[in-house]
């Protein structure tokens, strides 16, 4: 059970209203193309012998509304209630946005084992509105299921009927989430984990700001952890201990490498660069002004995708030479440089000696995974991205068409009020053009305004009045159906100039992808490597304790990174034995 609140309410009641109730066009055309496939069923969605089909679900039948309540409007068809609503909010003049939505979902698990019908439906719909104080207000609540999870739709009129007074929508997410969580338990239905909450829990160690909903999306889709960005003060950290590596490195692999020792690492996004530890990012840009991508491959004499490219080559090419697991390069500068220089410098016993190796393993099996991590992912970013920028360029196509008729027809509305002034009207057009590329556009208007026969000689037909120039009302429709046009033209420039640029971005980011995967060869490949770095990782991880942290001579960074590492691994290992114990 969950609950959303749009970033956007409703601007209106009445389309709000139409649309909860399905009945827009786009929403009847759609119900007429389900009744074909159904083979001609009546709109009630009975068959042809007239009996309700109560086998199978609403959701598998596409029907959207389940059904509809109203609170204080006396009538459930949309347009009436709209209409009620909307007279009843024009009492306060104060409130710009009367009209409140919200949904609040079931787990589609529920809904399969029989817990969540019209009738719970309806008291969970009573309750929230009672303890929302909201029962006095007018709204209608409609029951969907045209998806997968039943859910409700709460239109909300804000303004109270009697008083005036505004219903305060203040932490209202905050509230939803309180009586969500409170309904969920009290009904043995299952709840949206709050990762808000989770994440206020941890936010004094962890040092981050809070995940943006798109990324947590993204994150539940590809079964893995939601990135944060950093926090102010992690930022203001960054900038100290990383700005340097940025000004003084004259290359993508040294940069990278010194990054690495702190716990780092560079990832493309979008356009630009981001650094991360893996848990959280920063952008290129919070690190100071003058770190940039562009100045970066500048300076470097390389784009960053070329050297990822070939990094991610020698990866998986040491991966393939090392069939033991773990790169030789990594675990040579990692670990074997780490630990001698440890020992020399601590005169360390043997158990001492012991921790410490075990620590660098554990370290050199967390860069590993890393490195796999941070290419199987970057790969995903880019599948993703290609996907987005394909529909970019749909849309930038669809725009282009649309405005392509649109300049068509302005042109040729235009063209006709120039036949009904001026004898040759193309003439006449040609020499306006000419006098606004001259003086611009508004001084021409201005110009022919005054003087329409600059143009050429007027139309027989023309209604002039006694100064022998157009009457007013027929120079101004002139005027307006010219000004459409040149709108119209503008627009089709502009589209197109978004048009090239969002095929320029698809090509760079299709090119990219291409020139990585061939670098890499298949997935799967990745996908392997990946699970083999985690196992090793965690078979390291399970060789360390609390106190050999506190002896490590490792970046801080680099030591609070594999301690949380460590404290994730066992906790996760704990419930493991606790899952094994029921």
């Amino acid at each position: 059970m969950r609950f959303k609140v749009g970033k956007q309410q409703p601007a209106s009641f009445r389309a709000a209203a139409l649309y909860l109730a399905g009945q827009t066009r786009k929403h009847r055309e759609a119900e007429r193309a389900r009744q074909s496939e159904r083979g001609g069923g009546g709109p009630d969605g009975r068959s042809d012998d007239g009996r309700l089909g109560e086998t199978s679900s609403p959701a598998s039948r596409g029907e959207r509304v389940l059904w509809v309540e109203e609170r204080g409007l006396g009538t459930t068809d949309p347009e009436q209630a709209a209409r009620i609503m909307a007279i009843t909010a024009e009492r306060s003049q104060r409130v710009r946005q009367p009209a409140l939505h919200f949904i609040v979902a079931f787990d589609p698990k529920d809904a399969r084992r029989g817990r969540v019908d019209a009738e719970s439906m309806r008291e969970i719909a009573g309750e929230l509105t009672e303890k929302l104080g909201l029962n006095d207000h007018q709204m209608l609540i409609y029951a969907h299921g045209d998806r997968k999870h039943p859910h409700l739709h709460f239109l909300v009129n804000r303004v109270h009927p009697e008083t005036g007074r505004a219903w305060s929508q203040r932490n209202i997410g905050l509230r939803l989430t309180t009586l969500c969580r409170e309904i969920a338990e009290a009904r043995g239905l299952n709840a949206l984990k709050e990762r808000n909450r989770e994440q206020e829990r941890g936010r004094d160690s962890d040092r981050t700001g809070p995940v943006s909903d798109g990324e947590y999306r993204t994150a539940q889709r590809e079964g893995r952890e939601p990135k944060a960005p950093f926090d102010r003060e992690a930022l203001a950290d960054l900038k100290t201990s990383l700005a340097p590596a940025f000004r003084d490195e004259t290359s993508w692999a040294s940069l990278s490498g010194r990054l690495a020792t702190q716990g780092f690492y560079l990832r493309a996004k979008g356009q630009g660069l981001i650094v991360t530890d893996g848990r959280a990012y920063a952008k290129l840009s919070q690190l100071g002004k003058t770190i940039r991508l562009k100045e970066l491959e500048n300076r470097f004499g390389e784009r960053f995708a070329d050297y990822y490219a070939r990094e991610a080559r020698g990866l998986v090419a040491g991966r393939e030479r090392d069939g033991r697991g773990v790169d030789r390069r990594s675990e040579n500068r990692s670990h074997q440089a780490r630990t001698d220089r440890d020992h020399a410098g601590s005169g360390s016993t043997g158990n001492e000696r012991g921790d410490l190796d075990s620590l660098h393993r554990v370290e050199a099996a967390d860069f590993e995974y890393r490195r796999w991590a941070l290419l199987d992912e970057t790969l995903t970013a880019s599948e993703r991205q290609i996907q987005r920028t394909d529909r970019t360029t749909r849309k930038q196509s669809f725009e282009l068409d649309r405005n392509r008729g649109r300049e068509v027809v302005t042109y040729d509305r235009m063209l006709v009020h120039m036949k009904r002034l001026f004898a040759d009207p193309a003439k006449a057009h040609a020499r306006w053009t000419a006098l606004e590329r001259e003086l611009g556009v508004g001084d021409a208007a201005e110009l022919v305004g005054k003087t329409p026969g600059l143009l050429g000689s007027m139309s027989r037909d023309t209604k002039v009045g006694r100064s022998g120039r157009p009457t007013a009302k027929s120079w101004e429709a002139l005027q307006k159906a010219r000004t459409r046009w040149r709108d119209a033209q503008a627009e089709l420039e502009d589209t197109r100039y978004k048009m090239q640029q969002a095929r320029h971005a698809a090509d760079r980011v299709r090119s990219n992808f291409r020139h990585l995967q061939a670098q890499v060869g298949e997935r799967d490949l990745v996908k392997r490597y990946l699970r083999r770095s985690i196992r090793l990782r965690a078979r390291a991880l399970d060789r360390v304790n609390h106190r050999m942290f506190e002896k490590s001579r490792l970046a801080d960074e680099r030591i609070e990174q594999l301690h949380r590492a460590w404290r994730r691994h066992d906790e996760r290992e704990r419930e493991r034995r606790r899952g094994r114990g029921r």
